[in-house]
């Protein structure tokens, strides 16, 4: 897998662009859940129809 720079960096996580889908890959300092949790309110907030990207998954 070949994946290009950032295309956005926060306190969490870096933001990657990779076969069409958005990819964010966490921070090794986090606490353990912090992707669950996350993911979570993603699916909430996609779920109440705001105009956020569909949940597909959550990978350690």
């Amino acid at each position: 897998m070949y994946v290009t720079d950032p295309i956005a960096v926060g306190n969490t996580a870096k933001v990657y662009l990779f076969e069409n889908k958005i990819v964010k890959v966490f921070n090794e300092h986090l606490p353990d859940g912090q992707a669950n949790y996350e993911a979570n309110k993603q699916t909430f907030a996609h779920s109440n129809g705001l105009p956020v990207p569909e949940m597909i998954c959550v990978k350690k």
